[in-house]
């Protein structure tokens, strides 16, 4: 899925492209940590570091999604009200 990401984003580089490619790479990277849990490895301690790095990937991806949508959000609202406070200086200006 990550190189689809890189194709079809190739002509469109946003911030949701970025955060597309991030989220297929931590899906990546944990997919392959799961042989970390298997009979492969014997050493207890292994799997259990392997587990918090497992938790500190997930917790760091969901933190990137909220900041993303966050982000999102506030720029839209933004947006919004530089349009609302110009159609306001615009009325005040035709009432002078």
């Amino acid at each position: 899925m990550v190189s689809y990401s890189l194709v079809s984003h190739s002509f469109t580089w946003n911030a949701s492209s970025y955060l597309d490619i991030f989220n297929e790479s931590c899906i990546l990277v944990l997919a392959y940590a799961m042989f970390g849990y298997t009979d492969l490895v014997l050493d207890g301690k292994t799997k259990y570091k392997l587990g918090w790095w497992a938790i500190a990937i997930l917790a760091i991806n969901f933190i990137m999604n909220i900041l993303f949508i966050l982000y999102t959000v506030l720029r839209l609202i933004y947006v919004k009200l530089q349009k609302k406070f110009k159609c306001l200086k615009r009325r005040r200006a035709k009432k002078e």
